[in-house]
C-alpha cells in the first residue's frame, strides 16, 4: 500500500518508496555493512524495480525510505503482512547519525499504532546484532529466547505492544527534543 503523506519529524521524514528509490534500495542492501546481518539482496535494479511496484498494490504492507532534512536518503523502514491488529516491523536498513535513527523508528512506531492502529508490532534480529537489540529494546521491544531460523542464523523473535511503544516513546521524544533544542 501506499501512504500519500510524508511522516515528518525534526531531522527526518519517511516517504512512500515508489520507482524513484529502486537504486537505493538495492544499494543499500547490498551494501556489505548492512547485510552483515540482514539478508542481501541479489537481484537486478529491473526486479528492485518491478518489487517495489508490486509492493505500492500489496493491501497489507508499507515500505519508505527515510530523507534527512537536506533531501539526502537515508535508509529505509517498513511494516508488512498486517494481520488484524498485528505488522510485522522490518526492512530495517538505516545510515544516518544516531538521533536520525532514533526519530525514523518513533516516527515509524507512530505510524504504526497511530495511523495505522495496530496493537502488535512484531519482528525479528539477529541475536549477535547487539546494535538493533538495543535499539529495539529502547523502544519497548519483548524478546523471546533465540531461536535458528531457516537460513540457519541465531535470531530473537520481538513484539512491541502499543502500550510499551507509549511509553518507551514518549521517552525518547523528550530526548530528542532536548537533542535538537541543544543544536
Amino acid at each position: 500500500m501506499v501512504y500519500e503523506k510524508v511522516i515528518s519529524g525534526k531531522l527526518v521524514d519517511l516517504k512512500a518508496a515508489d520507482i524513484d528509490d529502486a537504486e537505493f534500495t538495492l544499494s543499500i542492501r547490498q551494501d556489505p555493512e548492512m547485510t552483515k546481518h540482514l539478508p542481501r539482496l541479489d537481484i537486478t535494479m529491473d526486479q528492485q524495480k518491478e518489487w517495489i511496484k508490486r509492493q505500492r498494490e500489496e493491501e497489507n504492507g508499507y515500505f519508505f525510505v527515510v530523507w534527512d532534512k537536506q533531501g539526502n536518503r537515508l535508509g529505509t523502514m517498513s511494516v508488512y503482512d498486517i494481520n488484524g491488529d498485528t505488522g510485522e516491523g522490518g526492512r530495517l536498513a538505516l545510515y544516518g547519525d544516531p538521533m536520525q535513527k532514533i526519530e525514523a523508528g518513533l516516527l515509524m512506531l507512530e505510524f504504526d499504532f497511530d495511523v495505522l492502529r495496530l496493537e502488535h508490532i512484531i519482528g525479528w534480529v539477529e541475536a549477535d546484532n547487539k546494535p538493533a537489540l538495543r535499539w529495539n529494546k529502547m523502544f519497548g521491544a519483548i524478546f523471546n529466547e533465540p531461536e535458528i531460523d531457516k537460513r540457519g542464523k541465531m535470531i530473537q523473535r520481538f513484539t512491541i505492544t502499543k502500550d510499551d511503544a507509549r511509553v518507551a516513546c514518549k521517552k525518547i521524544r523528550g530526548i530528542l527534543q532536548k537533542t535538537v533544542a541543544s543544536e
